[in-house]
């Protein structure tokens, strides 16, 4: 707008010095007005001095002149002398012409030599009517010039005129001039050579009645402007003070050809390297050149119009040129292009070039083929409409703090009003590419923005200013509403790739008093002091060195549409609401100190809000796909997944399942358990995590699929048993609780690394009861044991590697017995093994020992079974079948022993092994299986030689060993009964301990008491 500005007063003020001749003199004197001719005899002056010698100093030849003529209601011509210099030619000398004006001051045009008139026909000097004129020429100096009504005084430099030149001609056809041309009007200037008045009339010049052909303007042209300058009124600064003055600039105007005004067309010209200068009080100054200027004006001598705009002036500019070059740093601006048109009536500018327009204002670079703007005319400074076909460029690359370099496309760029008042939309077509500050870029169709004009507050006082002058005030400002990108949409950054067919932004703009104080400076997206945030890319740090980029795992997400909601108060993001709608994908990548895992996200829809010091992430599914978060090959899975970073939460609010990544599962070199699955959880009520524990409720079931190795120390020493062991897992419940050691910020992923898993809780209740299902296989995936728990609760402490268990609970086993194990008697060739076992009071359980204790009430039963889902009790075993067993005990431990190194992988004989060693010096190695009861206990068996009871205060098998031992307390020794397979008695013994090889059915004790019929001779031990 400055630079528009500037050229309409340019414009104007060249029209107006060039005319000011014509207007002010020559119209004035030869109207066909009604004359009154003076007699040339002296004058019979009156007491009081005229008004024509008012104006000039006592002794002037103007002051004394008795020949005057008088122009009604115009003004006087004055002349001294008068002489024929032939029958139609009259020379008078010397000349002035004083003209009146309402309410301003006169106008004094002298020609000290005087003026050369010749007429049509011999003038007869007494005759009563003079005849037509057919030519004069003013000789010698001309001037033209602005005086006080009385001499002496002064007059406002605005109105101060003076016109200097020589030997003005006039004809028919013409008023001119080929002499220097001078002309000072208040602090414009101009100066130029050969004037030329083109008139339209021809014929003669009437000296009364009829109609001048001088009356008749065809055209004016001042064949050479060496110099036009003209004031251009300074900027005020944006300060309370109104009074403030500050210093005009000065503009000029100057061209090497031609300069022509048509009065028909109003049409002025300015031709071959015409240059416009703006020079500024403070600042460098503002220059536009171009070959040819052409300016229409709206009928500018018509004194009638009510002319309160620039619009009112004028109705047309072009400029044309090879190019046409507008440097204005006062306006921050600049413009390269061959054609520029500015229509009032249309209310256009056209700027257009075969070679492209550019156009730079501030840190903008606009450049296009073909630049069309309608505004309203009785408010230009309100957006009006834009149109530029073809394919163009944006660029802000010179603005650090822009998020956006650079805008390119192929079709064009709408501008256009919306039906709202005030609102405006704008429309950038074809292939549209947006490159951003950190290299990543934005692809789409089509990019829509919608935003709203309001008036700029006016600045503080002493606000800085641009090269030493303020910017206009009262320059609009632009609030964003809506932007929206379609078709193939591509986000493309160091921070993300996004694809879709739709992205929309909503804006929502609040003043500083509406923002929530309470939130905390952290929470908001930009910070509340320094530098501003760039958004959606990635922030420049505060060095100042160039580096090179680091690759860094970036997410990459899809869907149909996305949809943002973003609330600004004084440039910075408060809040923002994202949705990402239709099959919706999200991958990334997350470093853990095991591996870098694959993140995925899928649903139908993905929901993003950071508002009031909130933020949450949701996922929805639909009826067929529901949401699902994958990290790695792990995975959550439900109707709808909620993530709160800032209150640390993350919930599933319906049925879901999910699955351990096996990346953050424990492994080591010296691990004697391999995942061979990850643990995958299922849910039938909803999943909660608060950053320390997760709760699955409704139903729960765990499957794990895992792979028992021997310890590293034991392969090397027996290799033989380096076998690896599968196992399938499933665990039921109605609850599980899994807690960390320390809470977790889901905002700082940082923080989980130092995390540990502290325990692991299966919740039952009174219809969804606890169960643990472990099967076990060989080498060759056939299934070889079974077992399953029963309890309320079961509790792992990974961190201690404790299990603990309230009762009551039970346990079963289902077994394949080694052919020469000690359970081979008791069940048929190729059958199975039936273990099931009860306690009443709690479970415990050492991982790093493996180790399991029962407490209180613990009954064994042992017996064969048809089937792997055969079942009995063991509280009912009260009479046993043959190949049944059952032990009675207050505790119960089952571990795996550790065996002797001097005896790991060697053949031990069985009756001098002894238990465990206690010599410190032999390290102990994993063994076999070990049991241990203790508290009353009671052994029941059945086989083909009988019914055989022990008891005893404790009892221990060692599997390693084939032994089993039964033991009294010191006061009551351990007893050993017998019935015969055919209901007999047999043997009835007390004993301290009684040692019993079940292979061989050997035993060994020291006898205490014994009943009649000792032990039969092949129960002796050998050597006894």
């Amino acid at each position: 707008m400055p630079s528009k500005l500037l050229n309409y007063s340019l414009a104007l003020g060249l029209l107006s010095l060039l005319t000011v001749v014509y207007q002010l003199t020559f119209v004035s004197w030869i109207k066909q007005e009604e004359v009154t001719f003076a007699p040339i005899s002296n004058i019979n002056h009156s007491a009081e001095p005229s008004v024509v010698e008012l104006m000039f100093a006592e002794g002037t030849w103007q002051h004394d002149a008795r020949k005057r003529l008088s122009l009604k209601d115009q003004g006087v011509i004055l002349f001294g002398e008068r002489k024929q210099v032939s029958p139609t030619q009259w020379r008078v000398w010397p000349v002035a012409v004083v003209m009146r004006r309402s309410g301003a001051p006169p106008i004094i045009m002298e020609a000290a030599e005087g003026a050369d008139v010749t007429f049509s026909e011999p003038l007869e000097v007494m005759g009563s009517k003079a005849p037509p004129i057919k030519s004069g020429q003013l000789v010698g100096k001309v001037t033209i010039r602005s005086a006080p009504a009385i001499h002496g005084q002064s007059i406002p430099l605005r109105d101060q005129l003076e016109i200097e030149t020589k030997d003005v001609g006039i004809d028919n056809q013409r008023i001119w001039t080929n002499e220097e041309l001078k002309l000072r009007w208040g602090e414009s200037v101009l100066i130029g050579r050969n004037l030329e008045i083109r008139l339209a009339g021809g014929g003669s010049i009437p000296t009364s009645g009829g109609q001048s052909p001088l009356a008749i303007l065809d055209s004016m042209e001042l064949v050479y402007l060496d110099r036009l300058q003209m004031p251009v009124p300074g900027k005020r600064k944006k300060t309370d003070d109104p009074n403030t003055v500050v210093p005009n600039g000065v503009a000029s105007i100057k061209c090497a050809g031609r300069v022509t005004f048509d009065f028909a067309t109003d049409l002025l010209r300015l031709r071959d390297a015409v240059q416009i200068r703006h020079q500024p009080h403070v600042g460098p100054e503002d220059l536009i050149e171009c070959d040819a200027v052409t300016i229409e004006f709206n009928n500018p001598l018509a004194g009638d119009i009510d002319r309160t705009s620039t619009a009112d002036w004028l109705k047309r500019i072009e400029a044309i040129g090879q190019p046409v070059i507008a440097k204005l740093p006062t306006a921050e601006a600049e413009m390269v292009a061959e054609s520029v048109v500015y229509d009032t009536d249309e209310g256009t500018v056209r700027v257009q070039g075969s070679a492209g327009v550019r156009i730079q204002y501030q840190d903008i670079n606009f450049q296009v083929t073909d630049f069309a703007y309608h505004f309203s005319a009785s408010d230009p400074t309100q957006i009006g409409t834009l149109d530029c076909k073809g394919s163009g460029l944006l660029d802000f690359k010179t603005n650090d703090a822009m998020a956006v370099k650079t805008v390119r496309w192929n079709k064009g760029v709408q501008l256009r009003p919306l039906p709202e008042p005030g609102k405006h939309e704008l429309l950038v077509d074809g292939k549209v590419t947006t490159t951003l500050a950190d290299g990543g870029e934005i692809l789409a169709d089509i990019l829509r923005f919608t935003f709203r004009q309001k008036p700029e507050p006016a600045s503080p006082p002493g606000a800085p200013a641009t090269n030493g002058i303020d910017k206009a005030s009262g320059m609009p400002t632009f609030e964003p509403e809506q932007a929206s990108a379609t078709g193939n949409v591509v986000f493309n950054t160091t921070l993300m790739y996004a694809e879709t067919k739709l992205l929309q932004l909503f804006f929502t703009i609040l003043p500083e008093s509406e923002t929530d104080q309470t939130v905390p400076p952290g929470l908001k997206l930009n910070p509340a002091s320094g530098k501003k945030k760039r958004l959606w890319v990635r922030q420049p740090d505060d060095s100042e060195d160039s580096v090179s980029p680091v690759a860094r795992p970036r997410p990459t997400l899809t869907a149909d549409s996305m949809h943002a909601s973003i609330t600004l108060v004084n440039n910075e993001v408060t809040s923002s609401d994202l949705s990402v709608m239709g099959n919706v994908r999200l991958d990334h990548q997350l470093a853990t100190p095991q591996s870098v895992l694959p993140l995925k996200v899928a649903g139908d829809k993905l929901r993003i809000v950071s508002k009031g010091g909130h933020d949450m992430m949701q996922i929805n599914g639909d009826v067929t796909h529901p949401a699902r978060f994958d990290l790695g090959d792990g995975y959550f899975i439900g109707p709808l997944i909620r993530v709160s970073t800032s209150d640390n939460y993350v919930w599933i609010n319906q049925a879901g399942e999910c699955q351990m990544p096996s990346g953050l599962l424990p492994v080591g070199p010296d691990a004697t358990m391999k995942w061979t699955a990850p643990p995958r959880c299922s849910w039938a009520g909803e999943m909660y995590f608060d950053g320390q524990q997760i709760e699955l409720s409704g139903g729960v079931q765990l499957t794990a699929k895992v792979e028992t190795i021997p310890a590293k120390s034991d392969r090397a020493q027996a290799p033989a048993k380096n076998s690896v062991t599968p196992w399938n897992m499933i665990a039921t419940g109605d609850r599980m609780t899994i807690t960390l050691d320390q809470a977790v910020q889901i905002a700082s992923p940082e923080t989980g690394r130092q995390a540990k898993l502290n325990d692991v809780s299966l919740i039952g209740s009174e219809g969804k009861p606890v169960y643990l299902t472990a099967d076990q296989s060989n080498d060759k995936n056939q299934l070889v044991a079974r077992h399953v728990l029963h309890m309320p609760r079961l509790t792992l402490k990974p961190n201690t590697g404790l299990l603990e268990a309230p009762g009551p609970g039970w346990y079963r086993n289902w077994s394949v017995p080694a052919p020469d194990g000690p359970l081979a008697k008791f069940v048929p060739q190729g059958g199975l093994m039936g273990t099931h076992l009860v306690f009443a009071e709690k479970m415990e359980g050492d991982l790093n020992q493996q180790e399991l204790r029962f407490h209180n009430g613990v009954r064994i039963g042992i017996s064969p079974v048809v089937s792997w889902e055969s079942t009995f009790e063991a509280t009912e075993m009260t009479s046993l079948e043959a190949g049944q067993a059952t032990i009675d005990c207050q505790i119960l431990r089952i571990a795996q022993s550790r065996l002797p190194s001097d005896v790991a992988g060697n053949q031990v004989d069985p009756r001098t092994a002894g238990m465990i060693s206690s010599d410190p010096t032999k390290t102990n190695k994993l063994g076999a299986l070990e049991i241990e009861a203790l508290g009353g206990v009671i052994f029941r068996a059945r086989n083909e030689r009988g019914l055989f009871d022990c008891s005893g205060e404790r009892a221990s098998y060692a599997a390693a060993k084939d032994l089993f031992m039964i033991e009294g307390d010191g006061r009551k020794a351990a007893t050993f009964k017998q019935t015969q397979p055919n209901g007999q008695p047999g043997m009835n013994v007390s004993l301290p301990y009684i040692k019993v090889w079940p292979k061989t059915m050997e035993i060994d004790a020291e006898l205490q008491h014994a009943s009649p019929g000792t032990l039969p001779a092949h129960m002796q031990a050998p050597g006894r």
